[in-house]
C-alpha cells in the first residue's frame, strides 16, 4: 500500500537551514514529501525514492503519516477541462511539433499537477517527435500512477497511439 510522509521538526529545520547538508537528491525528496503525495507518486519523480525516504524517515526528517490504498484522486473541479480532439498528425518538426509538443505538456501538467513539471521541462526540451516518443512513454505512466488507467489510456490516444 502506499505509504504518505510529511516532515518532522528536523525536517522542517532543515530545509530552512540546511544544517544537515543533504546531498541534493535528498534535499529535494525532503521538498517534495509534503504529506500529500504518496511514496509512489515521488517515484515517478525521484530515482530510487525507496532508498531516500527510508534513509530520511531513519535519520528523522520524514515520518510516515498515513498508509493509503491505491486509487486515482479526484482532480479538482477547477482543473478539469474537456479534452480537446487529438492532433491530426504527428509532425516531425517544426512549427507544428512545437505545437503538438506543447500540447502534450499541457495535457501532463493538467493531469499531475507540480509532479510533472520535471517531465514537462525535458518534453519542451525535445527537438524531434523521436526524442519527444520516450518522454511520452514516462508522461503516460506518470499520469496512470497518479490519475488512473482512464486518464492515462486519453493521454496515451492522443498523444502516443
Amino acid at each position: 500500500m502506499p505509504t504518505i510522509y510529511r516532515k518532522t521538526d528536523k525536517g522542517r529545520a532543515e530545509v530552512d537551514t540546511r544544517a544537515h547538508r543533504l546531498p541534493p537528491r535528498l534535499r529535494s525528496l525532503l521538498i517534495m514529501a509534503d504529506g500529500r503525495q504518496t511514496d509512489v507518486q515521488l517515484a515517478a519523480l525521484v530515482p530510487d525514492v525507496a532508498t531516500g525516504l527510508t534513509r530520511l524517515a531513519d535519520e528523522g526528517f520524514l515520518e510516515a503519516l498515513i498508509e493509503r490504498a491505491r486509487a486515482p484522486l479526484p482532480l479538482p473541479a477547477a482543473r478539469q477541462r474537456v479534452q480537446p480532439p487529438p492532433l491530426p498528425a504527428r509532425p516531425e518538426q517544426g512549427p507544428a511539433f512545437v505545437a503538438w509538443r506543447q500540447t502534450a505538456v499541457r495535457a501532463l501538467t493538467d493531469a499531475v499537477g507540480p509532479l510533472g513539471e520535471a517531465l514537462a521541462l525535458r518534453i519542451e526540451s525535445t527537438r524531434s517527435a523521436t526524442e519527444l516518443k520516450p518522454l511520452l512513454d514516462v508522461a503516460r505512466q506518470v499520469i496512470r500512477n497518479t490519475r488512473g488507467a482512464g486518464a492515462a489510456d486519453a493521454f496515451a490516444s492522443r498523444f502516443i497511439d
